[in-house]
């Protein structure tokens, strides 16, 4: 309450770091600047410049990816066909040593006899196991198949193209500038646009430079899901944005500020509008970060492929999981899924947010 605050020794830290070394012939190659190129699934080629320092270290911070992330670099002053320095990266992990002994606990290990058996949680995960080997010995691959049709909700195709899972809520407005809002390239820039178009968004100047609120609380504003501040977002032309997406409350993504955020998307090839040439130089060095683990969708409609009919036991011990389950004002929201062969109860979880950004939270045992 008197306002001293502890020194945070150990600060979070924002999305993913690499720390990258440049070496020539085993030495490292200090004071030079590295042109990298970034090939974005959804966004298309991003350029950076880096400098080394004396050390030949550079690091590159705030990253957000899935999977994997190639890129491209260039020594500058060095010729592409002799492309000598190499490029090493690490992530930068920090590691805090343990000084306390470990913590004592009521377990020992002993040797099994064959007699044993085997707990029911480990006999139903061996069985999911071999039900998960069985539908993959079903499954059957054919020849690339294209179907020409457009599809209905053009917005929410561009949402999917360009946002993060880390930046998706049930609390969001999308503006979509590709195929929509066309009036909005009459707008001095993208702030004063958004004034008076989502409900409790509020934008003011305020000695020279751009703020947002929501309820009074000072919202983030994001650009290509990069945290920046009001001026580098009043400088984009319209003409190079694609989608506006205002998020109310918590997200993933956020640094936890819990106001919300503006994430803006600019156009970066692909359907988004803008032309890019993708190809890019043979001569260049390729080299991949690992980002993320992917999300794996969850099969809850499993017994709807007909294979998965002639499955020998299913003793599946989560029958239902969904993430992002959209409910319609006024309508009864309907959850359908299929039983295992054993369950006679059921577990309900529910999480989520209110129309007031309030948590709610369900969990009961059905029988």
């Amino acid at each position: 309450m008197s306002g001293n605050f502890p020194v945070i020794k150990y600060k979070p830290e924002s999305y993913l770091s690499y720390k990258g070394r440049a070496v020539n012939m085993g030495k490292p190659v200090p004071d030079t600047e590295i042109n990298l190129i970034f090939e974005t699934p959804n966004q298309g080629i991003k350029y950076n410049l880096v400098k080394t320092d004396k050390d030949g270290i550079f690091v590159l911070n705030n990253l957000a990816f899935e999977d994997s992330l190639p890129f491209y670099y260039q020594i500058n002053g060095e010729k592409a066909s002799k492309n000598s320095t190499k490029i090493y990266l690490q992530p930068t992990f920090t590691f805090l040593p343990l000084k306390n002994n470990l913590p004592s606990n009521n377990y020992t290990l002993t040797q099994r006899s064959l007699n044993d058996t085997s707990p029911l949680e480990i006999e139903r995960a061996v069985t999911n196991k071999v039900s998960q080997a069985f539908f993959k010995g079903k499954e059957t691959l054919i020849e690339e198949v294209k179907i020409k049709a457009q599809k209905k909700d053009l917005t929410k195709k561009l949402n999917d193209q360009l946002s993060s899972s880390l930046f998706k809520s049930i609390n969001e407005t999308v503006l979509d500038f590709v195929n929509d809002n066309q009036s909005a390239q009459g707008s001095q820039n993208i702030l004063q646009y958004l004034q008076g178009r989502v409900a409790g968004l509020q934008i003011q100047m305020q000695g020279g430079n751009y703020t947002a609120t929501n309820r009074g609380g000072t919202m983030e504003l994001f650009l290509d899901e990069m945290r920046v501040d009001a001026g580098q977002i009043s400088n984009i032309p319209i003409s190079n944005i694609a989608m506006v997406k205002v998020i109310k409350g918590n997200f993933a993504g956020s640094f936890g500020g819990g106001n919300g955020a503006i994430a803006i998307y600019t156009r970066r090839g692909g359907n988004t509008g803008s032309v890019i040439d993708s190809t890019l130089p043979s001569n260049l060095t390729e080299v991949k970060l690992t980002g993320y683990d992917k999300e794996i969708p969850f099969k809850n409609e499993i017994y709807d492929e007909e294979s998965a009919k002639s499955v020998p036991e299913d003793k599946r011990s989560i029958l239902y999981w969904n993430p992002y389950l959209e409910s319609k004002t006024g309508e009864s929201t309907i959850v359908k899924w299929y039983n295992n062969d054993d369950a006679k109860n059921f577990r309900v979880m529910i999480i989520g947010f209110d129309e007031n950004n309030d948590l709610l939270y369900y969990n009961e045992v059905l029988k």
